[in-house]
């Protein structure tokens, strides 16, 4: 009986010596995560007010609705981020989503220039592009490893190329 207690005071102890870095630690981590959850909610919201902003234009050229397509797209892979970090946050198809997400963007953002768009979409636009590299930061530095090492969320190709 004596033994029993005296092992209870031990993992008591321990407990307590570890347990407020533990619940700490967990807290940050999820701060990020909610963060990262309220960025990919945003740049979801403001590439719809893209796509409405140009689309409000009326009559579209070609070159302009490619670009509409590859807005479209943007849209598409901001929102499957956006619900797969509700749900899995640090699951592989969460990384793989930003990735889609990136390569997305850049591809839209070589049209932007095509677009005709109101000077409230073209605001929007840079509020995308700043969202945008946020998020891409934020989830780099939720990407570190516990012993600060870095894995990198996006994927490489064998040669290294992103």
């Amino acid at each position: 009986m004596m033994r029993t207690m005296a092992s209870a005071a031990v993992v008591m102890a321990a407990g307590l010596s570890i347990g407020p870095a533990v619940i700490a630690s967990t807290q940050h981590v999820s701060a990020r995560v909610e963060r990262i959850q309220w960025l990919a909610h945003e740049v979801e919201d403001s590439a719809e007010g893209v796509r409405a902003g140009a689309r409000a234009r009326g009559r579209l050229a070609p070159r302009e609705l490619q670009a509409l397509r590859r807005l479209d797209a943007l849209v598409w892979a901001a929102r499957a981020f956006h619900e797969e970090i509700e749900r899995r946050p640090f699951s592989r198809h969460a990384a793989e989503d930003l990735d889609t997400l990136l390569r997305t963007y850049e591809r839209a953002d070589q049209s932007f220039g095509i677009l005709r768009m109101s000077p409230d979409a073209r605001r929007e636009q840079r509020r995308l592009s700043m969202l945008v590299a946020r998020l891409d930061a934020s989830y780099a530095t939720l990407a570190r490893g516990p012993r600060g090492g870095y894995e990198d969320h996006r994927r490489q190709d064998r040669e290294g190329r992103r």
